[in-house]
C-alpha cells in the first residue's frame, strides 16, 4: 500500500550539519546527541521539497504528504500473496543482461534477478523489506511520471 511520498528538498548530515531548532527534538538529533549507538554514522535527514515536481512537471501538491483515501492503484500487494509480493506495472522490471546484472537502476535493495517475476502485463517484486525507504528514480524510469500522476487523482 502506498501511503504518501517524499520528494527530498534537502538532506541534513547530523553528524556535520547545523541543526535549525524546529528540528531539534527529531529522533535523529537527540539520539545523535545523547550517544545512542547506531546514530554516529550515515545519521540523515531528509527534508520535504516544497512541491512534488517530476521531470517538468508540478503536481499541485506539497513534495510529502499521505494520501487521503485508498484506492486499489495505491496496493502493491499482489492479490492473495504476502505484503511481500508487489505486483507492478511491467515498466517497473529493470532487465537484466547474461551475467545477471540490472539494465537500470532498480527499486533500492532489488538488484537480484530473483527478486523478479516476469508475467504478460505485470511483475511481481518479492521485496526485502517493509518498503519505507525504497527509491526510485523517475530519470531512468520515465513511465512512472504518468503512473504516479494516476494516483493522484480522484484522491488529492
Amino acid at each position: 500500500m502506498i501511503f504518501g511520498w517524499l520528494q527530498v528538498g534537502k538532506t541534513i548530515d547530523v553528524s556535520r550539519d547545523e541543526i535549525p531548532n524546529w528540528l531539534q527534538y527529531h529522533p535523529h538529533v537527540v539520539n545523535f546527541n545523547g550517544g545512542v549507538q547506531g546514530y554516529t554514522n550515515n545519521n540523515m535527514i531528509y527534508v520535504a521539497a516544497d512541491q512534488l515536481i517530476l521531470g517538468n512537471e508540478n503536481f499541485g501538491v506539497r513534495g510529502a504528504g499521505t494520501f487521503p483515501c485508498f484506492k486499489s492503484s495505491s496496493q502493491l500487494t499482489d492479490p492473495g500473496r504476502s505484503m511481500r509480493c508487489w505486483r507492478l506495472p511491467n515498466w517497473f522490471y529493470p532487465s537484466f543482461d547474461s551475467s545477471g546484472q540490472p539494465q537500470r537502476t532498480p527499486l533500492t535493495y532489488h538488484k537480484k534477478q530473483e527478486s523478479w517475476e516476469t508475467h504478460n502485463d505485470h511483475v511481481i517484486l518479492k521485496t526485502t523489506s517493509p518498503g519505507q525507504e525504497f527509491v526510485f528514480d523517475t530519470e531512468e524510469y520515465p513511465e512512472a511520471i504518468e503512473w504516479l500522476k494516476s494516483l493522484f487523482e480522484d484522491c488529492c
